[in-house]
């Protein structure tokens, strides 16, 4: 069986949060560029977990969270598996690029 792709993975992973409502007209709502700062989180949190696989659930959390760093209500949930963080934090990358593009496209047709 071959490996799958990164992009591959987060393709698949963007399926799954469609699946769970995270839409692109749910990412629209998000204008203050939520999505990068959560998918910075996930990628920060997959070095710290790659960095310090010894530490508990509540050390890495620690060494990631900063004041306004996780930008949604629900909380943050971490994976220990590095490839699932980075994961996540392309999938989040790849929504804000399309929430951005289709922003731009709007207002181009607007003019």
């Amino acid at each position: 069986m071959a490996m799958k792709t990164g992009i591959e993975l987060i393709a698949e992973k963007q399926k799954r949060n469609t699946k769970k409502g995270w839409t692109p007209e749910h990412d629209a709502q998000h204008t203050r560029f939520e999505l990068t700062q959560a998918a910075i989180y996930y990628a920060v949190t997959g070095v710290v977990v790659a960095l310090n696989a010894f530490k508990s659930d509540e050390e890495i959390q620690d060494a990631v969270a900063s004041e306004h760093a996780w930008p949604f209500r629900e909380p943050f949930k971490f994976d220990r598996d590095v490839i699932e963080n980075l994961v996540n934090a392309g999938a989040l990358i790849a929504d804000e690029i399309n929430r951005l593009q289709r922003l731009s496209q709007s207002e181009a047709n607007n003019e």
